[in-house]
């Protein structure tokens, strides 16, 4: 087993396991996660440009 200096940024390096990289590989997996990320960020996006609350029209009190 060879040694390796902690300080090189080798030491922290981990390898994938196979699972992890089926998974990184796998196109419908890739998609799905894609289609995720944009329907949450369009999520955040609309809800940025909503109107403040104080302009929205209210109900006339009884």
């Amino acid at each position: 087993m060879k040694t390796t200096d902690i300080s090189s940024p080798v030491a922290y390096a981990t390898v994938p396991t196979p699972l992890t990289r089926f998974w990184r590989t796998f196109v419908p997996y890739q998609l799905l996660r894609f289609l995720v990320i944009n329907v949450k960020m369009l999520r955040l996006i609309f809800k940025s440009h909503a109107p403040p609350p104080d302009t929205l029209p209210q109900k006339p009190r009884q």
